[in-house]
């Protein structure tokens, strides 16, 4: 398998992304692209640790939003990596390095679809308004689109290298960016669907998406564009 590119926005990050960093390093040794989305002064020593590890980390000045860092994430790579595609982990925990190794295969295997990971909504122990607003999320996408994913809300994506100008330019700059891209991918690319597992650590608190609300303004959205 070529050099994969690994690329995780964070914002106010704690020892989660450490620890999923040297994972990562150990499991098949990425290159890990790490973007600062304006993070406060106490997770200076988190990204002090990662570019000692090895790591690229680059910097918003102040806290941009989930898509804007994806794409700054997106530019670096054409500019460096002309030819190449990423694969897209949260830094909360929720995604297993094995898991983000299965989406860089796939990514080999599907070289022009989307390859997203998707989790399985039905276990009891997953958060109410996760599960609610996956569930919301993805209905409107199915009417919207005609197409069913299953999980429209994953961060652990593999971006396709015939995706990635336009991926660097595609309007929103928070997590309305990620079904943006989504509903731009069912009209010109594959999507392939993977399993991956289903992690929620303290309830999903290290996560700075709303469930349900941003579920509600990603439908709004949605139904906006037909």
């Amino acid at each position: 398998m070529n050099q994969q590119i690994v690329a995780i926005p964070a914002y106010n990050p704690d020892a989660r992304l450490l620890r999923l960093a040297e994972e990562l390093r150990d499991s098949f040794d990425p290159f890990i692209l790490i973007v600062d989305d304006g993070s406060a002064e106490a997770s200076s020593g988190v990204f002090a640790s990662l570019e000692e590890m090895g790591c690229t980390v680059l910097r918003h000045d102040v806290n941009k939003g989930k898509g804007a860092a994806l794409k700054l994430a997106a530019s670096y790579v054409l500019e460096n990596f002309p030819g190449k595609g990423f694969a897209t982990a949260d830094a909360d925990g929720q995604h297993k390095p094995e898991d983000i190794l299965g989406i860089c295969m796939a990514q080999e295997s599907a070289p022009d679809s989307l390859i997203l990971g998707v989790r399985d909504f039905s276990g009891k122990d997953i958060p109410i308004k996760s599960k609610l607003g996956n569930r919301l999320a993805s209905f409107a996408f199915l009417v919207t689109t005609g197409q069913r994913v299953t999980d429209t809300q994953t961060g652990l994506r593999g971006i396709p290298a015939s995706f990635m100008e336009e991926f660097s330019c595609i309007q929103g700059d928070r997590f309305e960016f990620e079904m943006n891209a989504l509903s731009i991918s069912a009209k010109k690319l594959g999507i392939v669907q993977i399993p991956i597992q289903t992690i929620y650590e303290d309830n999903n608190k290290g996560t700075h998406f709303r469930a349900f609300e941003d579920s509600v303004m990603i439908c709004r959205c949605l139904f906006a564009k037909t």
